[in-house]
């Protein structure tokens, strides 16, 4: 159960940060922030592949990619092939970000590769690019989960439900995170213009929103409402003889605190105090980790998207 949650919450920062870098503006930016980013990513989906070890885990157990699953369902592409081209991807992501910086704009090493290195932006939308294949591969290992073992056996109230959960997750967790880190690369350059930060602390505020919305509207209509499976996994997590104070830790400290704490964050970006809204930002993104560390424990538990 623990790789498994570990697996999952990886995935989620994985995914959420590759797509943050890949919509997020290069013209301002440096590649080294580009670099630590891809490098993220790879490290994250790495971790993941080690996480789920010779018995497979949570993303490589038998039973996808042209194995039979217990209700005879067959996934069409291996998880090993989307997590092996998540990983090469976010790796040559990295590298040719790394190409965009003052190492690699030399003139000696400008010689190497004399067309490329005419446009300084080349390497970067490259980067760019690698980084958004990978979030679509990460995502698609991350959705063919969902009606599949161990999900299958936890029904819940359905895949469909699952699916967007899990994806707002990571969307979120990536949000805070790379927030973070543009408001922490003000002190890198200081000619970055503030509407980079306004815009990444309004995405995390949006996203905040969304997430808390989105498990209301699962958790307190459709799974409360329901009679079968999914009322009864919601009555599992709410008991507090069993999960009930990890349910409510998650509600408090992954749901009420970001959304609590995201207006603050987005006025003092307003305000153009950089400083302050990292600040907040860095206790957002432990937020978030607690959440989603309870979310992915609770999920794998009922099947909901808690």
């Amino acid at each position: 159960m623990l790789t498994d949650v570990l697996a999952l919450v990886l995935l989620q920062l994985a995914l959420g940060v590759a797509f943050w870098t890949a919509v997020t503006s290069s013209k301002d930016l440096s590649g080294g922030f580009f670099v630590l980013h891809g490098a993220t990513v790879a490290l994250c989906l790495v971790l993941v592949w080690l996480s789920s070890g010779t018995g497979g885990g949570i993303f490589l157990r038998k039973g996808m990619g042209g194995d039979a699953t217990a209700g005879g369902v067959l996934s069409p592409v291996s998880p090993r092939f989307l997590l092996v081209a998540a990983i090469a991807t976010a790796v040559a992501a990295t590298l040719a970000a790394r190409m965009h910086t003052p190492a690699f704009l030399t003139p000696s090493k400008n010689l190497l590769f004399p067309p490329l290195s005419k446009n300084l932006f080349f390497f970067l939308s490259l980067s760019k690019n690698l980084l958004f294949l990978s979030f679509l591969f990460s995502a698609s290992l991350l959705l063919s989960r969902v009606s599949v073992e161990p999900f299958r056996s936890l029904r819940g109230i359905g895949p469909i439900w699952l699916g967007v959960g899990l994806v707002l997750g990571a969307l979120l967790f990536g949000a805070v995170y790379c927030a973070m880190n543009v408001g922490h690369w003000y002190l890198v350059s200081a000619s970055l213009p503030f509407g980079l930060l306004v815009r990444a602390t309004e995405a995390f505020a949006v996203l905040a929103a969304i997430r808390a919305t989105y498990a209301v509207v699962a958790l307190g209509v459709v799974a409360r409402g329901s009679t079968g499976e999914g009322g009864e996994a919601l009555a599992y997590i709410l008991d507090p003889m069993r999960d009930g104070f990890f349910f409510w830790s998650r509600v408090l400290w992954g749901l009420v605190a970001p959304l609590a704490l995201a207006p603050f964050v987005v006025k003092t970006a307003r305000m153009k105090s950089n400083q302050a809204a990292t600040g907040l930002l860095y206790v957002g993104l432990v937020f978030v980790l607690v959440g989603e560390l309870l979310a992915s424990y609770l999920t794998l538990r009922s099947g909901l998207p808690v």
